[in-house]
């Protein structure tokens, strides 16, 4: 048995079953390629030898299944990425429901990262559309929410209740990006 590849961050390999892209590591046993998914079990694994392609044509349609691992830019990279760069981008078309797709980049355009941020009346920015508390003046209250503790009135037409915990119940919620809710359903 050899390992052709042992960094889970190295390759990523696009399944026949469902056409997602996976972390792969590469075992080659004998004359058989065994692609291992990475947090997988190995009933999983894939199986692949000379016998499972016709000829050139199909064996490149299966390499063209293999590619490297994207890694996120990082804010000092920006400037690095260029027209026609290959990037994976994401959709979020809602709860459970994102897409990830291939995608080259049309145009760039160079933005400060700081340009978004606007200011509230106050002279603080404002981020997510909420002015940022002055940390002078935080409290121990900026970062307490009590009411995921209690159940919510299911008796609607829907038979749930969601109750969202954001940066308007939790001001120290504010620059992290975070938010929470509880969902009660009716029995």
């Amino acid at each position: 048995m050899v390992i052709v590849n042992q960094d889970s961050t190295s390759l990523e390999f696009q399944t026949y079953e469902d056409n997602a892209w996976y972390a792969v590591c590469l075992v080659l046993q004998g004359k058989t390629l065994v692609v291992k998914f990475y947090d997988f079990p190995d009933t999983y694994d894939e199986k692949f030898s000379t016998a499972d392609f016709k000829d050139t044509k199909e064996l490149e349609k299966f390499i063209g299944r293999f590619r490297p691992t994207y890694v996120q830019v990082q804010d000092n990279k920006c400037k690095e990425i260029t027209d026609r760069t290959i990037v994976c981008a994401s959709k979020v078309f809602g709860i459970n429901d994102v897409k990830f797709y291939d995608a080259a980049v049309q145009e760039v355009k160079i933005k400060d990262h700081n340009a978004n941020l606007k200011m509230g009346k106050s002279g603080r920015p404002r981020v997510n559309g909420v002015v940022c508390k002055d940390p002078k003046l935080t409290q121990a209250n900026d970062f307490f929410f009590s009411g995921l503790h209690l159940p919510g009135n299911t008796s609607n037409f829907l038979g749930s209740k969601v109750t969202p915990v954001n940066v308007a119940q939790l001001p120290g919620l504010n620059t992290l990006g975070i938010s929470m809710v509880r969902i009660d359903y009716a029995p």
